[in-house]
């Protein structure tokens, strides 16, 4: 699968862009969220629609697309495939006690802390290569 994102809107005033984030095999036809088109076309609003807030000031480019992609909906792509193997539960039954109701608060430090602790896992499965392009890693070890 390849994804793919584009920026659908921008709010200067706030310093957010909202990002669509599609595939090959999920284009954003497949994604619609709310069944009104644009005036080119384009859906509205597709369920991988995500606000980002971008540092200020400004970053370089380069640092806006290690951003966006940090926001990518891996987890989505990954759970569409899933979908179709019927071999997989998809009922969401572990989250029917939740439906509808108010999660337990959470100060910011907290969700700070629980995703670096979820994201380093992910990053011990990970390789380098995974990670950065050859490049990245000359350029880190070579000022090892």
């Amino acid at each position: 699968m390849k994804i793919k994102y584009k920026i659908i809107e921008m709010y200067p005033d706030d310093g957010t862009i909202v990002v669509r984030y599609f595939s090959d095999l999920l284009p954003e036809k497949q994604l619609i969220s709310i069944p009104d088109l644009d005036e080119k076309g384009n859906p509205l609003r597709c369920r991988t629609d995500v606000s980002i807030n971008i540092p200020l000031p400004l970053p370089k480019f380069k640092e806006i697309d290690s951003l966006i992609w940090m926001h990518c909906p891996i987890i989505f792509f990954e759970t569409q495939a899933k979908i179709k193997d019927e071999t997989i539960d998809t009922t969401l039954d572990t989250l029917k006690s939740k439906f509808k109701k108010d999660s337990k608060a959470k100060t910011i430090e907290d969700i700070k802390n629980d995703n670096a602790l979820y994201h380093s896992k992910k990053l011990k499965e990970m390789t380098m290569t995974d990670v950065l392009t050859a490049e990245e890693i000359e350029e880190i070890t070579k000022n090892l």
